[in-house]
């Protein structure tokens, strides 16, 4: 039971993936309501302007965007390409994972996750030449229930989520996705929200990838492989 008037721990979360606000928010591990305390702003306030409501007095986003080291058209603007300019701390960092490969032990690294670095790497050589390659993380796939693998950006300075699927096979063999990643890959088609699946094959010989967006995905035959049962 809890203790009377005991407040439980808020969860650092953010409902609007494509949030650069969002974003910066977690990266410095905060709650919505702990980075309300900190600068003194209704906590309602924050959650809209991380939803891109920016229905809010400017004395308030201009509270906010110096917090973070940004300019007023940055942070109505959802500029992701700031990130080449500040440094936004970092609650978990596996930069060193893809930065530092050739010293890991791979053979005792699930497939999935090889792959998951593996494409981390691609999208930090992707963006090195704009200098947006350290926002690049593959943290997500440690994380159950992301709906995404790897966070990176487009050549546009715009979010992408990917979600990775990786074989020592071909790049044809079927793969699996919870429902709860195909709901993530849906909802981000309907709020017009950058995503990709980047299926990695022939891990163990040249590894490749082919990268499909969520029109090519909902095209393909799926076939339901789970049940849910309730005992009586």
């Amino acid at each position: 039971m809890r203790g009377a008037g005991k407040k439980m721990p808020k969860r650092k979360t953010c409902s609007r993936p494509d949030s650069l606000l969002g974003y910066l928010r977690l990266k410095k591990g905060l709650s919505i309501e702990g980075l309300a305390d900190e600068i003194k702003i209704n906590p309602m306030l924050l959650w809209k302007m991380e939803q891109l409501r920016f229905t809010v007095q400017i004395r308030f986003a201009k509270r906010v965007a110096d917090y973070y080291g940004l300019t007023l058209d940055e942070l109505y603007n959802n500029d992701f390409s700031v990130l080449g300019r500040i440094n936004p701390g970092s609650a978990v960092s596996e930069s060193s994972y893809f930065k530092e490969q050739a010293a890991l032990n791979v053979k005792k690294m699930s497939v999935g996750r090889r792959g998951e670095l593996l494409v981390a790497q691609w999208e930090f050589k992707k963006l090195m030449p704009i200098g947006l390659h350290d926002v690049v993380n593959a943290d997500p796939g440690l994380v159950p229930g992301q709906g995404y693998d790897v966070f990176s950006l487009t050549k546009d300075s715009k979010p992408l989520f990917i979600e990775v699927k990786t074989t020592t096979a071909g790049r044809n063999v079927p793969f699996h996705m919870t429902a709860h990643e195909r709901d993530f890959m849906i909802d981000c088609f309907k709020r017009n929200i950058r995503y990709e699946l980047h299926r990695v094959y022939d891990l163990n010989g040249s590894a490749q990838r082919v990268i499909y967006q969520p029109e090519d995905l909902m095209n393909f035959t799926t076939i339901p492989t789970d049940y849910v049962v309730k005992p009586e």
